[in-house]
Parts: structure tokens; sequence; C-alpha cells
């Protein structure tokens, strides 16, 4: 979409500046007369007596120029990292990721209690589940991975008060109290098959952790456990016990 409207506007401009004069020559050649527009030459004198004014004080200029290009860098680092707000989308997408070991049945069971949980909220008009992978086979899941597509209700018709960060703090507070291992993420519809679609992952911000135990007999070099420790420091999110291990023994 961002290179569309990019061609667009390229398109545009160069329309605006070559074509459309062009063809004003032929369309309005008639009757042409040269005319005073006061507007336009008070604007024309203003620009003429501040151009005067910049080439009399050329350095103050540039010191101007210089503040102004260091006061608008200096507000980059609190600038969002987004390149469009967060939008409402009117909806919740909960994912949901329990044990891996666990059976068809055991994991419908569990599904059939988040949906109730999900609709004891008022402000819930309606949730659907999906267990397991999609039907296409695009995601490499099974029984353990679930997600909910959550309708709300219009904001008007909630109770007083309430807002959708609170909604998903209440949801959330719930479900980990009835179904405890099991953890939940949120998001949105739109914006949840962009994340995956950007980053291949179903989150805005991940984090990947390598762990490795390792038990040395004293009479062994502890090399093995350096070994997996600097494997373990290419990451630099990891976090490795083989160092450890290696030392009490």
């Amino acid at each position: 979409m961002s290179h569309t409207y990019a061609y667009a506007l390229t398109i545009a401009i160069l329309l605006a500046v070559m074509l459309s004069p062009a063809l004003s020559s032929f369309l309005l050649h008639r009757g042409m007369k040269e005319t005073h527009n006061f507007v336009w030459e008070a604007f024309s004198n203003s620009y003429h007596n501040l151009f005067v004014k910049v080439l009399r004080w050329p350095r103050l200029t540039l010191a101007i120029i210089a503040i102004v290009v260091a006061a608008g860098l200096s507000m980059f680092p609190r600038l969002g990292g987004e390149f469009l707000p967060k939008l409402e989308e009117g909806n919740i997408w909960v994912h949901a990721i329990m044990p891996t070991t666990i059976s068809l049945p055991q994991g419908a069971r569990l599904v059939r209690g988040m949906r109730e949980v999900f609709l004891s909220f008022p402000e819930v008009a309606n949730v659907v589940s999906q267990l397991g992978r999609p039907d296409d086979g695009t995601e490499t899941t099974s029984f353990f991975s679930v997600e909910f597509p959550v309708d709300l209700k219009p904001a008007s018709q909630w109770p007083p008060g309430m807002t959708k960060e609170r909604l998903v703090s209440e949801i959330d507070s719930k479900l980990r109290r009835s179904f405890p291992g099991v953890s939940f993420s949120y998001s949105q519809n739109i914006e949840d098959n962009i994340d995956e679609a950007l980053s291949g992952v179903k989150a805005e911000l991940m984090r990947s952790r390598c762990s490795v135990t390792i038990s040395t007999p004293t009479n062994r070099s502890p090399t093995t456990s350096r070994r997996f420790c600097r494997a373990c420091a290419a990451s630099p999110t990891s976090s490795c016990s083989a160092r450890s291990a290696s030392q009490a023994s």
C-alpha cells in the first residue's frame, strides 16, 4: 500500500508540473492578460525582504537553521516505532497456547470453558474458536494452539468507565485464574494478520531464549560446557546454565 501511494503521488506531481501547464497553454491561450493580485504581491514583497535579510546576515541564518535542525533531530527518540497509529477494530483476537501434549478431547473441553469465560463479559457480542492448525495447513501447529476471534459490542453499550484496555486486562485475569498453565496473547484481527505477515510471529514483540543444563563429572574437563555457553551466547537474549554446572563440578 505504501508503494502504491508513493507511485500515485509521484505521477501526480509529474502530471501537475509537466502536463497541466502544456494543456493550459492550448485551452486558455485566448483572452489571456496579466493581472495583479494584491495577495500575491504582498507575499512576494515579504519573501523578497526576507531573502535580502538572509543574504545580509548569512552566519546568523545558518546558526538559526542549525538550531532548528538540532531541535528536530532531538525529537526522534520520542517518536513511536509505528508507521500508523494503532487503529481500533472493535474486536479482540486471542491466541492461547496449551501444553503441547494435550489431546484433542481435552483441548476441546478447555476451549469450551474459555468461550464461556469470554461470553461472561457483557461487552462481548459473540466468540468463536479454532482449535489446532487451519484447514489450509499453512501453520505447523497442533491441538495445543487455539485462536478466538472475539467480537465486541459498540462502546456506547459498555458499562460506564469501561475501556478496551481494562476489558482485556479483566479477561486475561479471569482466564489465567481459570486455566493455569495456559498462556494467552491479545491482538486484533487485521493487526494479527499484519504482524504475522511482516515478522512471521503472532505478536508485536518476541524474545528467543536458549537454556542448556549439563552435569559435568568431576573427572572431566568443562570444555563441553564452555562450548554450549558459547553457542548460547550467540543470542543476546539467551540464558545458559552450563557454565554454572561446570563451576559447580
